[in-house]
């Protein structure tokens, strides 16, 4: 799990990148199915996925593991200045690698590794009645008005593959979305990949 973290403040008028330095929270789930207890060394690398950058993050931490146990284990990186995730109609989708990669501490054989994609954004809504009707939206310090939709690929979900989640969010952007909800179900990996 992913949850990046802002000080107050810091946000551009518009721009990429954040004015002062971020966290990014890293939680991750380990289980040990030996009948003896593992050590573990963890290896965090956050880097750039879609932009050219020298940012290069990384973390390292030693992780016990008794037999037949699930655990959690957390690990804060500090970020300088991240570079923002915007949609489309803000400006670019900056996405950040995430790699975590595990070996066990006395051998250095690999136990595991895993990649997953990210990005540096604070999404808030701000409801409330003060005397006028209140609703709106912040990404990034900024008042957007998202154009949006609920999207359903097809009644059957089996049957949508890549190239049909790309004809449906290119239309969506035709149609000047920004914004696409996933109608209470989970779509393939595809289409979120494509989203980004």
């Amino acid at each position: 799990k992913l949850t990046p973290a802002f000080p107050e403040g810091g946000w551009p008028a518009a721009g990429d990148r954040f004015e002062a330095d971020a966290t990014l929270a890293v939680e991750i789930g380990l289980y040990n199915p030996c009948p003896d207890p593992v050590r573990l060394g963890l290896a965090i690398t956050l880097s750039p996925a879609n932009f050219a950058a020298d940012d290069l993050v990384q973390a390292r931490d030693i992780v016990d593991l008794a037999p037949g146990a699930w655990s959690t284990h957390a690990l804060t990186l500090p970020v300088p200045r991240p570079m923002l995730w915007w949609p489309w109609s803000h400006g670019r989708p900056n996405l950040y690698g995430v790699r975590v990669e595990a070996t066990e501490a006395e051998s250095g054989a690999r136990a595991f590794a895993v990649e997953q994609r990210c990005g540096f954004r604070e999404v808030r809504a701000v409801v409330g009645d003060d005397g006028a009707k209140r609703w709106e939206w912040w990404l990034n310090g900024l008042r957007i008005f998202p154009k949006g939709s609920n999207y359903i690929c097809d009644f059957w979900l089996d049957t949508v593959d890549r190239s049909r989640y790309a004809l449906d969010l290119a239309l969506a952007r035709q149609a000047n979305m920004d914004c696409l909800r996933v109608h209470a179900h989970v779509e393939k990996d595809e289409l979120y990949a494509l989203a980004d």
